[in-house]
């Protein structure tokens, strides 16, 4: 709640190492994350501009709103003389944190000169489970000219007509670049079919080391019985190349760790739960007992959360009919603790 601190949060926001708590910092001053990337978004150097981006992204992933970024983004989106990796996480951003806005971009983007925009921009385009409908109008770009779009209109296939897609993939066996199979394997580990993990199965055994290397991560990620059978055969064929084993070994190993990785801690939480009950004096217990263990982030808003608790509430006189002595006032009665300002005030700018 300390507003003094925002000008070292908004410098803290432009670099990449303190981001993440620059921009959860600002959030809680109440200042909107946009209003201070909009002019390194679009003024700034590209490493700059990569920055801003990213942290209007992990905002929009947190749930805030990023209205404000929209128009640097589909500036950036548009200009032609921008990086293609820039432009891409600039429609990116919008197409899976802004949807509909984004729909405009995203049809300008479908025309544009650079095919790795124009294939991105087609994919964006596609929504999940649309049908035949759909399916009809990406069947002729998967005869197209640029890998990026036979791959983006392959994916889209799949995206709107789940199994229904995988008899009309038969082109992709005679692609030699792997973009197109890697963003299929990507679209199928969403899914939960025998059909879909068949087909991954199927693209794990072809001569494409990177079609492999996706279709393994793909049925790794996936908990369906039908996956998990054909990522045990995937495991167990001796006939991939090594360097293909090495990346299943890989993906096998990131799987084992993860499910075997310990449930997160809960921070402050036990402690901002104690001072809701008005638990107090266990809630300092807790402080010292605890604080030296926390991650700095979780430490401080454990001191915050103490200091900022609501104040106890005075005792009151039990009723009686005997004349009894006069009741001193709150300002003199012993023990009475002075009035602490709310959590809400605290925070107040």
């Amino acid at each position: 709640g300390d507003q003094g601190q925002a000008p070292r949060l908004r410098a803290a926001l432009m670099s990449r190492p303190t981001m993440d708590m620059a921009a959860r910092g600002l959030r809680k001053l109440g200042i909107d994350i946009c209003e201070v990337v909009r002019e390194p978004m679009a003024d700034g150097a590209i490493a700059v501009r990569e920055i801003a981006i990213g942290a209007a992204r992990l905002i929009a992933g947190a749930g805030g709103d990023i209205a404000a970024c929209r128009p640097s983004l589909a500036a950036i989106v548009a200009d032609g003389k921008q990086p293609t990796g820039l432009r891409l996480q600039a429609l990116d951003t919008l197409a899976t944190f802004a949807p509909t806005a984004a729909r405009p971009v995203v049809l300008a983007a479908m025309e544009d000169k650079d095919p790795a925009v124009r294939g991105a921009a087609l994919l964006a385009s596609v929504r999940k489970g649309a049908g035949r409908p759909e399916m009809y109008r990406l069947a002729p770009l998967l005869h197209d000219k640029t890998v990026e779009v036979r791959g983006a209109a392959s994916a889209g296939m799949v995206r709107a007509g789940g199994d229904m897609a995988l008899e009309q993939l038969y082109l992709l066996g005679r692609e030699t670049d792997p973009r197109p199979g890697t963003w299929v394997a990507a679209e199928l580990a969403q899914m939960s079919t025998a059909a879909s993990a068949e087909f991954l199965g199927k693209m794990a055994r072809k001569s494409n080391p990177g079609v492999q290397a996706a279709a393994a991560r793909a049925l790794a990620a996936r908990k369906d019985a039908p996956a998990r059978s054909e990522w045990d055969a995937v495991k167990a064929d001796a006939r991939l190349p090594s360097d293909v084993r090495s990346a299943v070994a890989a993906v096998d190993s990131h799987a084992s760790s993860v499910a075997a990785a310990p449930e997160p801690k809960p921070g402050a939480e036990p402690l901002r739960q104690l001072l809701k009950d008005n638990h107090d004096k266990e809630a300092a217990s807790w402080i010292v007992e605890r604080l030296a263990s926390l991650e700095p982030g979780d430490a401080i808003e454990a001191l915050q959360a103490w200091l900022t608790r609501p104040p106890a509430a005075a005792p009151t006189a039990s009723p009686t009919t005997a004349p009894t002595a006069p009741v001193p006032s709150a300002e003199s009665a012993p023990g009475t603790r002075a009035a602490e300002p709310s959590a809400t005030a605290a925070n107040a700018p």
